[in-house]
């Protein structure tokens, strides 16, 4: 029989006897590679199956994915709990053992107007836009709604379409 993979561990040397007690060779299927996320008690409540997740490396994003099986269990020893997303491992830049960072999206709300949190500005104590006008940019005094850790929501002050200073 043939095995399709590639070998990921090798435990014989030349001239040593094979035996059915153990691996000579390990092979593996890198085509898809699993990335396995800690999740930690407090927040198993809120994390399924079929929830949408970004894999970064770094603090860069890689991937996202599904996340396709929660273990049932939680570890007695880290009181975790594993959350599992499979990605495609086409070019081969996933390797087992790398170190990943991944985020699920718990919650979605829609927001009619948000902004990054790197286009918000203080000036005299409120809280401003710099919006494009005929003239250059000029600061708008916006009214902010809802945010988490990258944007904002502009519940008044600001129109859809508008263009806007981020940095």
């Amino acid at each position: 029989t043939f095995i399709e993979g590639t070998i990921i561990a090798k435990h014989i040397t030349l001239g040593e006897a094979v035996s059915r007690d153990r691996d000579s060779f390990v092979v593996a299927d890198l085509s898809k590679v699993w990335i396995d996320l800690t999740v930690y008690q407090r927040d198993l409540s809120r994390v399924r199956t079929g929830q949408s997740a970004h894999v970064y490396i770094g603090h860069s994003l890689a991937d996202s994915g599904i996340v396709s099986y929660v273990t049932p269990i939680v570890d007695e020893k880290t009181r975790t709990a594993t959350a599992r997303i499979v990605l495609p491992n086409t070019g081969g830049s996933w390797r087992p053992g790398m170190f990943v960072t991944g985020k699920l999206m718990l919650d979605r709300t829609e927001a009619p107007i948000a902004v990054p949190l790197t286009a918000l500005h203080t000036l005299n104590g409120a809280a401003v836009v710099f919006v494009e006008n005929d003239g250059g940019f000029t600061p708008r005094d916006v009214t902010l709604g809802r945010s988490d850790s990258s944007h904002v929501e502009i519940v008044s002050g600001r129109a859809v379409g508008e263009r806007y200073v981020m940095t």
